[in-house]
């Protein structure tokens, strides 16, 4: 049990972590996952603890200059909040992926875009799974869905494999969580078996679809 409760605060903060990169938090125009410390520091003072590592999920947005950070992001800098943003478009807008509502090939990334919900971390679950000798040892994989609106209540993530016998594993969750004046939902989920697995995620009113390999 502690295993897993360090696996999942691990997943919180890079979550955090990949949320603050994204919506511009290191500034200056440089590509959001060159800074390391940085990051961690944001993540310290959003959520109020220390990474013991460096935090995952930050590929989706490396190589990519997010410029100077939109109005109403987090400075890690200081610890301020420059405002309060009426969405989450901030965040998104960095992430890899579609802007429509369509299924996206996840792919070697790890934190990935469809419409207007973002996914991850596909890199921890993966190597979470690809860990145990059998699919019926893996751990749980932890991810966490990112909306678009900040008056999202709950998400539900199906996942299923699509022209197979594979019973499809639900979850939902209202466990909304924050990274400064972010949001993002926890979700646990057991991948039962291997192969090609179809996410889609539904947050009120907007849908999302990933499709990433588990081997």
């Amino acid at each position: 049990m502690r295993g897993t409760g360090r696996a999942r605060a691990a997943v919180a903060l890079a979550a955090a972590a990949t949320i603050l990169a994204g919506c511009g938090a290191q500034g200056g125009g440089e590509p959001a996952a060159t800074s390391e410390g940085a990051t961690a520091g944001a993540v310290a003072a959003g959520r109020g603890a220390s990474p013991s590592s460096s935090p995952d999920g930050q590929s989706g947005a490396a190589g990519r200059a997010v410029g100077r950070p939109p109005a109403g992001a987090y400075d890690d800098t200081t610890g301020s909040r420059g405002g309060k943003p009426r969405t989450q478009g901030a965040v998104l807008a960095h992430l890899p992926g579609a802007t429509r509502s369509t299924c996206v090939s996840v792919g070697a990334r790890s934190v990935v875009r469809s419409g207007q919900i973002g996914m991850g971390s596909f890199s921890q679950a993966r190597s979470t799974f690809a860990k145990a000798r059998t699919p019926y040892n893996a751990a749980p994989s932890f991810f966490y869905v990112i909306p678009h609106s900040r008056t999202a209540t709950a998400v539900t993530v199906v996942a299923s494999r699509p022209g197979t016998r594979v019973t499809p594993v639900t979850v939902r969750s209202r466990a909304l969580e924050s990274a400064a004046q972010w949001h993002y939902f926890p979700v646990h989920l057991q991948i039962p078996s291997r192969g090609t697995w179809r996410f889609q995620v539904t947050v009120g009113g907007d849908r999302g679809c990933f499709v990433a390999s588990f081997t």
